[in-house]
């Protein structure tokens, strides 16, 4: 009786199993995204100061941009802010994305956009770090800022 019961319970377990539909999964569609390298170089800052990531970040509105702007890129590297505060972008039709690579003990590395996609109304980026030929030794980190348009 107990082995009957076992095969009923396997049988239907692959029964159930073997009915599952391909139609019940989701596919998420990734849309390459064309973009525009608007500015690249390095933050340099003691590596007790180093508290940007290795990320990246999409702003959809200068208050954003601003708000991180005023924080993180102010306090870490004032020069860099000024040459920031000259960038001149229109929110209205395009988003802003900085990447940024880890800190690191020899400058000055590059970043290399390898994919920028959407999917499901976000924006991914991925991205690889290629170092200098001239190294030296100095604390930095790359970043890159991009232009990307609003859908």
């Amino acid at each position: 009786m107990k082995l009957r019961n076992i095969f009923s319970v396997l049988f239907l377990s692959i029964f159930i199993y073997s009915c599952g539909n391909d139609d019940d999964q989701i596919t998420l569609e990734e849309t390459e995204v064309s973009y525009e390298i608007i500015q690249e170089g390095n933050f340099s800052a003691s590596i007790d100061e180093a508290d940007l990531e290795d990320s990246y970040l999409v702003f959809k509105s200068e208050e954003e941009w601003i708000r991180y702007h005023n924080g993180p890129i102010l306090r870490l590297n004032p020069e860099q802010a000024e040459k920031f505060d000259q960038l001149s972008f229109d929110f209205n039709n395009n988003n802003l994305i900085i990447v940024t690579s880890a800190y690191s003990d020899s400058c000055c590395e590059s970043i290399k956009i390898t994919n920028v996609y959407e999917n499901e109304g976000r924006i991914y980026v991925t991205w690889k770090v290629e170092e200098s030929d001239n190294s030296q030794e100095i604390v930095s980190q790359s970043y890159i800022l991009l232009k990307v348009e609003k859908r």
